[in-house]
């Protein structure tokens, strides 16, 4: 659970005006909002600005969360193909510039698709629109989703 003032904070409700349309809402018993995670980077930032002052040489540094994320799904569809609670993967970089940073992704991207191909897993990599979000997506026969190869 991840209290709501951290997206009043980044502006994130400000930026995605519907954001909250597809998170589970709770009010603790003091009456704090709290939601159930889609996501974390409000809190990792959170938790980043609270440690002591960091020096250039101790970057980059790679926090990473495995956990469970909640997305409200009003119709959730094919079963767990497509539900509303998933088990993710997040890999969080704080980088001294850009330069930087486009070196630490290019460094991951290749850790992550060694991982894959000793698995033996048929992966796409996919980035989003943004441009600032990898995904890999496990290929498999049954699937909602639809690629054009």
């Amino acid at each position: 659970m991840i209290p709501q003032y951290l997206w009043i904070k980044s502006k994130r409700l400000e930026r995605q005006e519907d954001a909250l349309k597809h998170v589970y809402k709770l009010t603790d018993s003091n009456g704090k909002q709290l939601l159930l995670g889609p996501t974390f980077e409000e809190s990792i930032t959170e938790f980043m600005a609270g440690a002591d002052v960091l020096l250039g040489t101790d970057l980059p540094i790679l926090m990473y969360q495995t956990s469970s994320k909640f997305r409200y799904e009003p119709n959730p569809k094919f079963g767990l193909i497509r539900c509303n609670e998933f088990l993710m993967n997040d890999l969080y970089t704080f980088d001294a510039d850009l330069k930087q940073a486009a070196i630490t992704y290019e460094r991951v991207s290749q850790v992550y698709e060694k991982i894959f191909r000793r698995l033996n897993l048929d992966c796409m990599k996919i980035e989003s629109v943004t441009g600032n979000i990898l995904l890999w997506r496990i290929l498999a026969r049954i699937s909602i989703t639809r690629f054009q190869w």
